[in-house]
């Protein structure tokens, strides 16, 4: 997968520097404000990182079109607590957590183009990183037929795949609907998940924790990867 990147958050890192338990992933306006501008002030200076030649595989025709490229709404990221991989969902407890990472789309005539990622990096939100064409193709798909409903991201580290959760009105992303993106459907292929079928997180986390535990991605040793 085409990708330009300034910074990686390494799991356990990203557990450290997440202080808050969180399960409804929104922006405060202040906050918001804050990820849209720094999207803003990035967006054409990783375009401009994007090789000569390689256009296309970060989803455009060629560099003409960056002038007319702009950015869509924010989508939270999140993650499931290790205490909740480790033990399952207990009742009163939260098991989702929020990176304080953003993923924002890259838009050229209202189709997603490009995916960038957005951080917070010593206080101040920031790019990080310019994904390519594959991701943003199927969250297109995606915001074409939900095009009214906020996502949010569920990145499981140690099994380099992620879910898109979608939150219909004011439920949380704990209650939402999870479909598997692709590289999902790669790393949990024995579960033949459906195209365009949601999931429950009641239903995945089961299934999650067993694949944890079989490629002992619970050991201390692989908590980095």
């Amino acid at each position: 997968m085409a990708c330009l990147m300034k910074r990686v958050l390494p799991f356990c890192t990203a557990i450290l520097t997440v202080s808050v338990v969180s399960t409804q992933l929104s922006l405060s306006q202040t906050q918001d404000e804050n990820v849209i501008r720094a999207a803003q002030d990035g967006l054409q200076l990783y375009l401009q990182k994007i090789p000569p030649g390689a256009e296309r595989r970060y989803g455009f025709s060629d560099r003409t079109e960056f002038t007319s490229a702009v950015i869509g709404s924010p989508m939270g990221l999140c993650s499931i607590h290790p205490d909740s991989l480790r033990d399952g969902i207990k009742s009163g407890k939260h098991f989702l957590m929020n990176l304080e990472e953003w993923k924002v789309p890259v838009l050229v005539g209202g189709d997603m183009r490009a995916i960038l990622t957005i951080a917070k990096v010593e206080g101040k939100f920031r790019v990080v990183e310019l994904s390519g064409a594959g991701l943003a193709q199927e969250l297109n798909l995606f915001n074409k037929q939900h095009p009214k409903e906020k996502k949010a991201f569920l990145r499981l580290f140690q099994a380099h795949c992620d879910f898109l959760i979608l939150m219909r009105g004011n439920i949380s992303a704990e209650d939402g609907d999870v479909y598997p993106l692709g590289s999902a459907k790669v790393t949990f292929s024995d579960q033949r998940f459906e195209d365009g079928k949601p999931y429950s997180m009641k239903h995945l986390l089961p299934v999650i924790r067993q694949k944890y535990s079989d490629e002992h991605w619970f050991d201390e040793k692989n908590r980095g990867r």
